[in-house]
C-alpha cells in the first residue's frame, strides 16, 4: 500500500501555497531597510553638499575679514559680516539636524537588521519542526501499514538518468537550472531513504542496492519514504529560486 506524500501539504500549507506570517514580516523589513537605506543616501548627499556650501562661506567671511582695508566703508564690512555670519549659523544648524536624522536613520536600520535575521531564524526553526512532525507522522504510517518494499527488481536495475531529459548520465554531482513546477524524475530506481528540509527547499534520497542519489530542489514530493520507485519515474516538482541554478543532484555507484 503506497501512501501520498500529503502530510506535508497539511503541516506546511503556507510554504507550498501562500505566504506565512513569518514571511510577510521578513518582507515588510526588506522593504523598510530598502526605503531606510535610500533616506541615508538622500540624507548623506544633502549632508555633504551643505558642508561644501559652508565650508565655502567660512572662506569668503575669513577673505572679508583679512581684507578690511580695501572696503570703502567700515558700515560695509559689517553689514557683510553679519550677512556671512547668519549664513554660517543656518549652515551649522542645517548639518546638525542632518547629522542627528542620519544617526537616527542608521539606529533604525540596526534595529530592522536585527529583526529581519530574528525573523529569518524563526522561519527556519519553523519549517525544519514542521517537517520533523511531518517525517515522524509518515514514518508512523508507514509502520503502522506494514509497507514493505519488492527489492528483487532493484537488484537488477543499474542504470543512471537525467531527473530531468531523461538521458542517460554517468555518476557524479550535478546543477541545473529548471522552471519552478518542472517534474522531477527518479535518476535511479531505489527505494526512498529520507526525505528532509534543507536550504529552503525538500530534498530526497534514492538507494539500491548498487547506487545512491541525493536530489534537492523539490516544492512538493509525491512519493514517500520506503516507497519503491522506478528509474524516470515523476518524484515531485521543483522549488522556486532566486539561485541561478536551483536544482542539484548526486548519483553514487560502487
Amino acid at each position: 500500500m503506497k501512501f501520498p506524500f500529503f502530510i506535508l501539504l497539511i503541516f506546511l500549507p503556507c510554504y507550498l501555497f501562500a505566504q506565512t506570517n513569518i514571511e510577510n514580516q521578513i518582507k515588510i523589513l526588506e522593504i523598510k531597510l530598502y526605503n531606510i537605506n535610500q533616506e541615508l543616501k538622500i540624507k548623506e548627499v544633502k549632508l555633504k553638499k551643505i558642508k561644501q556650501t559652508y565650508l565655502l562661506t567660512l572662506i569668503k567671511a575669513n577673505i572679508i575679514k583679512e581684507n578690511l582695508i580695501f572696503l570703502d566703508e567700515e558700515s560695509k564690512y559689517y553689514k557683510n559680516m553679519e550677512n556671512y555670519e547668519l549664513l554660517i549659523k543656518i549652515h551649522e544648524n542645517i548639518i546638525k539636524r542632518l547629522k542627528d536624522e542620519i544617526k537616527m536613520f542608521q539606529e533604525q536600520k540596526k534595529q530592522y537588521k536585527v529583526e529581519l535575521e530574528e525573523n529569518k531564524k524563526v522561519k527556519e526553526t519553523y519549517y525544519r519542526e514542521q517537517i520533523k512532525v511531518a517525517l515522524n507522522s509518515e514514518k508512523k504510517s508507514i509502520k503502522e501499514h506494514h509497507i514493505k518494499p519488492d527489492t528483487e527488481d532493484i537488484r537488477k536495475t543499474s542504470f543512471l538518468f537525467d531527473p530531468i531529459t531523461e538521458k542517460s548520465i554517468s555518476t557524479g554531482k550535478f546543477k541545473r537550472h529548471v522552471q519552478p513546477g518542472t517534474p522531477i524524475k527518479a535518476p535511479i530506481s531505489g527505494i526512498v531513504k529520507k526525505i528532509s528540509f534543507l536550504n529552503n527547499s525538500l530534498t530526497l534520497t534514492l538507494e539500491n542496492k548498487q547506487c545512491f542519489a541525493f536530489i534537492s530542489g523539490f516544492s512538493i514530493i509525491k512519493v514517500n519514504l520506503g516507497e519503491e520507485v522506478r528509474a524516470k519515474q515523476v518524484l515531485g516538482e521543483a522549488s522556486y529560486s532566486e539561485e541561478a541554478e536551483n536544482l542539484y543532484f548526486e548519483i553514487f555507484c560502487k
